[in-house]
Order: structure tokens, then sequence, then C-alpha cells
């Protein structure tokens, strides 16, 4: 099996003046899809979110913590 190296993409980015020019592109694109977002949160249809599978790992953390918090950790049921 060869090996391919990936072509460096190297970028000059200045004083990063721009940024603020980029933040405010991105805060007014995440502010178009909010409402959307909320509508299908509220629809009848929608059961729960759907999960890259990175992502599966911190979701059940999440769900443990919720369990721990609620007072009923994982385990304690078969102990009662």
């Amino acid at each position: 099996m060869q090996s391919r190296l990936a072509a460096l993409d190297s970028r000059v980015y200045g004083d990063g003046s721009f940024v603020q020019d980029l933040s405010d592109l991105v805060v007014f694109q995440d502010w178009q899809l909010t409402q959307g977002q909320r509508i299908g949160w509220r629809s009848r249809g929608y059961q729960e979110p759907c999960f890259a599978a990175q992502e599966t790992p911190v979701h059940r953390f999440h769900e443990v913590l919720n369990d721990y918090l609620a007072g009923n950790p994982p385990g304690r049921d078969s102990q009662i």
C-alpha cells in the first residue's frame, strides 16, 4: 500500500482585521436559522435530535448526568 501525503493548505490571514466582518456574517446566518429551528422543535413530528456519531458519547454523558441530578444514578433501580 502506497502512502500519499495531502497537499499543504497554506493561507495568509494578515493582522486579523477581517474577523469582525466575518463574525457579523456568522451571527446573521445563525439568526436567520433560529426561527425555522424553533418551529421544528414544536412540531408534533419532532421526537429527539439526530446526533452525529461523534456526538453519541457526549449525548450519553448528559443522559447519565441528568439521571444523577434527578437522584436516579445508573444501576440504582436494580438495587432497590
